[in-house]
């Protein structure tokens, strides 16, 4: 047998299952692999079973000790021989380790083929070695990452949570501000913001749009302190002038609202929520999905409000009105889809303005 031929042997590496019977004989479970064969031919016989003789060998000493651990009868305590090495002629050598086993009552046998040689066993075991080392520090980095992880997290959140505060102490000043300059539309801001939240909720939007809808609608007449007081607060009709006057407010909100650095459109949806479905809306006159979803959110909502509120130039239309004025111009003035959420949590009796 050439070298060759003993490296393509050695590279068929596998464990052999043998069963102790009384006669002292060991049986193979299935047919032994070609490195099990070569080593042991000589006590190998026709039915596959071997005799350990050889007591001054390795395998013949720890048999041995198998023994008195078989005699024991642990069912799947293993014990294990340590390796050893096994000549393999001519010039080669290969790496083995036996163990044994008692499963069910019967004496087990497993011998296995580790390395071709020891130095290759001792390479695998000292990079087995580093591999844990490296395993345990990653473990150890990664506890310590997850752990500053979430210490950043709540800091974070604690951070977020601080902004926010800060955001809506400011946006109810300037809700104040503007609401001193019309006090008949005091509370309109903040009620409008509600049923547009409402609306959202209902049609499904995740809590950031609603959140960014609660803000624009808390600031949407922002563009009113630009209007002169008499303006706000005249109890008649008011001129084609005044009215224009009157409309400007959405482009000075939005002129005052692109100046901060909100992480939501809020200055374009305070812009365009006197915008209709059909074009008619000012100040652009957009019409359909060019108009922003929160936008005409905020429109249906705005309406209702108004007139289910009292005016200088008018007592309260009462709700029922601004419904009916919904389901009138759904699809016209009004976002259908908008206009048929807020007609549904105003019949199911799940939103009233406070």
């Amino acid at each position: 047998m050439n070298n060759t031929t003993i490296r393509q042997i050695l590279n068929v590496l596998d464990t052999v299952i043998l069963e102790r019977h009384a006669d002292g004989s060991y049986e193979i479970w299935k047919a032994p692999p070609i490195w099990f064969q070569v080593l042991f031919d000589q006590s190998i016989n026709n039915q596959n079973k071997m005799a350990i003789k050889d007591e001054t060998s390795f395998l013949g000493n720890f048999i041995v000790d198998a023994a008195d651990h078989w005699n024991l009868e642990i069912d799947g305590r293993i014990l294990w021989s340590g390796a050893w090495e096994e000549l393999v002629e001519p010039g080669g050598n290969v790496l083995l380790e036996a163990g044994a086993v008692c499963l069910e009552g019967r004496d087990i046998l497993i011998i296995r083929a580790l390395f071709h040689t020891g130095e290759e066993y001792k390479e695998a075991l000292q990079s087995a070695r580093e591999e844990i080392i490296a395993a345990d520090n990653l473990a150890m980095l990664g506890k310590e990452l997850e752990e500053y992880n979430g210490y950043l997290e709540q800091e974070v959140q604690k951070r977020i949570q601080q902004v926010r505060k800060t955001l809506d102490g400011i946006i109810e000043a300037i809700t104040v501000i503007t609401e001193m300059r019309d006090p008949y539309t005091a509370g309109h801001q903040k009620r409008v913001a509600d049923l547009a939240c409402a609306i959202a909720e209902k049609m499904g939007l995740d809590p950031e749009k609603i959140e960014s809808l609660r803000i624009a609608g808390s600031l949407h007449d922002i563009g009113k302190i630009y209007i002169p007081t008499e303006i706000l607060c005249k109890p008649g009709k008011l001129t084609n002038l005044e009215i224009a006057m009157l409309q400007a407010h959405s482009q000075a909100g939005y002129d005052i609202l692109s100046n901060i650095d909100f992480p939501w459109p809020i200055a374009e949806i305070v812009l365009q929520h006197h915008e209709n479905i059909d074009g008619s809306g000012y100040p652009e006159g957009l019409s359909g999905d060019n108009i922003l979803l929160k936008a005409r959110i905020l429109r249906v909502a705005d309406v209702v409000e108004s007139m289910a509120s009292h005016r200088p130039y008018r007592p309260t239309l009462g709700s029922h009105n601004a419904l009916e004025e919904i389901a009138l111009n759904k699809g016209i003035l009004y976002d259908v889809d908008v206009a048929d959420t807020c007609l549904q949590i105003f019949k199911e009796g799940s939103f009233q303005f406070v």
